[in-house]
């Protein structure tokens, strides 16, 4: 099983896990969708989870302006649609229930003590949306890889 992890924003963090093995991770800055159909359809149909970090309300903190939050609610949309389009499984998972309430820097500490020996020298060049999309993944499949 192929997951595809999603941390969206305007900077969307992501991460693909080939069963438990973390095969790529970035940020697209540009063209997110067009970004997330591609790795998508470079898999076979029905070999594909895309998880989708669902934000809470707490998490923005009133950050954000109502006219940004209904674009960040187009593109998790959005990253539905492509997916199930593509005969792939789409599932959103709150925040909440990943990371808890743990500030940003722990998880990516966390994060970077299993994934920073594989990546190697990458881990210099991810921001933290990747991390965090790294982390959503591990998450991810360690939830559905156990028994």
């Amino acid at each position: 099983m192929i997951t595809v992890a999603l941390d969206p924003g305007v900077r969307t963090g992501y991460a693909v896990f080939d069963g438990k093995r973390l095969t790529a991770a970035g940020t697209w800055k540009v063209d997110h969708e067009k970004m997330l159909r591609s790795v998508v359809q470079s898999y076979p149909p029905d070999s594909v989870l895309v998880v989708i970090e669902e934000p809470g309300a707490w998490g923005w903190k009133g950050r954000m302006s109502s006219k940004s939050q209904a674009t960040f609610n187009r593109r998790i949309g959005a990253y539905r649609a492509i997916a199930e389009m593509s005969h792939a499984k789409a599932e959103l998972i709150p925040v909440s229930k990943w990371k808890g309430n743990k500030p940003k820097e722990k998880v990516i500490q966390s994060i970077g003590l299993i994934y920073g020996p594989v990546l190697g020298e990458l881990t210099f060049c991810l921001d933290d949306n990747a991390w965090e999309a790294i982390g959503l993944g591990h998450y991810a499949v360690s939830r559905i890889s156990a028994p």
